[in-house]
């Protein structure tokens, strides 16, 4: 009986050890996969936001589409968020050739995006998707080049990225409690 309990003491915290390491390790996969999942999906529908959005302004020069943009005021949705536009001058300098008409200004999120580009040099010709972090904003962002600047389309991806935060804490919270649980 003495050798039964005694090999129960023993082998009970090892049992316990066991649990809580596979426990860690499932939450931990768990977590992985939510993260790679999540950054693909957010990536894939900037991508493919910002793209239908540049396809709308292709033919046009900046004036004109200066003038559409007024007019459709952000259309591509990702989640929650628009895709926003705004012409810049080969000096990254805002151009809004129609704001006395339109009275329309433009995103809070513009300056902050040009000063960005024009801090950093980034090419006014080089159309591929990038994302960048500005000002505690993380954006996507698209150029299409025109002969007198550029079109600067954007997407704010903050508040889907906040999320993401929020559940790692979650699950990282539960993950100790759990935890804790396992070892009284």
């Amino acid at each position: 009986m003495r050798i039964i309990k005694k090999a129960i003491g023993i082998i009970q915290p090892h049992i316990v050890m066991v649990f809580s390491v596979l426990l860690f390790l499932s939450f931990a996969m768990v977590g992985l996969a939510f993260n790679i999942a999540i950054n693909e999906y957010i990536k894939s529908g900037a991508e493919s936001a910002l793209n239908e959005a540049r396809a709308v302004y292709e033919g046009y020069d900046i004036n004109e589409a200066s003038m559409i943009m007024r007019a459709l005021g952000g259309n591509h949705r990702f989640m929650h968020s628009n895709v926003d536009v705004f012409a810049v001058r080969g000096t990254y300098e805002i151009y809004e050739p129609f704001h006395d008409i339109t009275e329309i200004p433009y995103s809070v999120h513009a300056p902050m995006i040009s000063e960005f580009l024009a801090e950093r040099q980034v090419s006014l010709v080089l159309t591929n998707v990038r994302r960048l972090r500005a000002d505690n904003h993380t954006f996507y962002v698209s150029v299409l080049p025109r002969s007198s600047g550029a079109l600067i389309f954007y997407l704010d991806v903050t508040d889907i990225l906040t999320f993401t935060t929020v559940v790692n804490r979650l699950l990282l919270v539960s993950v100790a409690m759990i935890w804790l649980i396992s070892m009284i």
